[in-house]
């Protein structure tokens, strides 16, 4: 059988885990009122990865005309 000390350990491992989750709900609710804030939460999650996709296709679509330019210009004499 446990002893008295383990069973407190074990009780307070609970109100402070349950502490947690309640303040978790708490931020979570708060976020989902503040609307510019859930906003900025989502600019950050998901358009990182769509610019990057973005500007990496722009950029090798730009490098590859412009390397064919250069070519034409440094080709003339």
């Amino acid at each position: 059988m446990a002893s008295i000390l383990e069973l407190t350990c074990i009780y307070l491992t609970f109100i402070l885990h349950d502490n947690e989750v309640i303040q978790l709900r708490r931020k979570w609710k708060q976020r989902k009122k503040n609307l510019r804030n859930l906003m900025m939460t989502w600019a950050l999650v998901f358009l990182p990865h769509f610019f990057c996709d973005l500007f990496s296709k722009k950029l090798n679509s730009w490098g590859e005309g412009s390397r064919s330019g250069r070519d034409r210009i440094y080709k003339r004499k």
